[in-house]
């Protein structure tokens, strides 16, 4: 398997007190996801440009160009994941709430499923 593949097979995630509580195939790659989305370049010391896909939006306006810049950014950042396959990514601007909803579908080919990933994103 190559080093881009999202394995869930040793996926142990440790809750804020230290338990470790065994998490697999669905909510694994879904925890992998949002991690990836939502951490901050240089998170990934062996490659310092990774990360902050969802960072960056903050202090940007909830406007269409940033709207198609996150889509187009989600795209390019989940595109690195050979086993994970982009089905739609929908990115609304909810002016109420003032944030992004960001709605992805995708296919693990894998773990052969297809899930769904809801994010609240504010810039």
């Amino acid at each position: 398997m190559n080093v881009n593949s999202v394995d869930v097979t040793k996926y142990v995630d440790l809750s804020y007190n230290g338990a470790s509580s065994q998490v697999t195939s669905i909510d694994a790659i879904k925890n992998v996801i949002k991690m990836y989305l939502f951490s901050s370049k240089g998170d990934y010391t062996r490659n310092i440009g990774q990360g902050g896909v969802l960072i960056d939006a903050i202090g940007k306006k909830l406007d269409s160009e940033t709207q198609y810049t996150l889509k187009t950014s989600i795209a390019t950042a989940l595109s690195q994941f050979e086993n994970i396959t982009i089905n739609s990514i929908n990115v609304d601007i909810d002016s109420v709430n003032k944030q992004f909803v960001i709605n992805i579908l995708f296919s693990d080919t894998f773990n052969k499923f297809t899930s769904h990933i809801s994010l609240g994103v504010k810039p």
